[in-house]
């Protein structure tokens, strides 16, 4: 009977952790979703206010930003 009990408690354990793991990944997931949408809307309101993104212009701001003098990235070490 002693083995019958064990079998029963391992079962129990066993399907709450996959009913945990099916929970997480719907709530993971929806999560996901929601901030895709976000992404999406962010990207458009974008693309209508300047029009198409240019990934070269963010890159010389970047860049315009590393080489004023008080910003936080031209504090650190010179490359060699």
């Amino acid at each position: 009977m002693g083995g019958l009990a064990f079998k029963f408690v391992g079962f129990a354990v066993c399907l709450f952790a996959i009913f945990y793991m099916a929970a997480a990944a719907f709530r993971n997931s929806r999560k996901l979703d929601h901030r895709i949408r976000e992404f999406k809307k962010e990207q458009e309101d974008l693309t209508m206010r300047r029009g198409p993104i240019d990934p070269y212009a963010a890159l010389s701001e970047l860049y315009a930003e590393e080489k004023e003098p008080g910003s936080k990235r031209s504090d650190t070490r010179p490359r060699r």
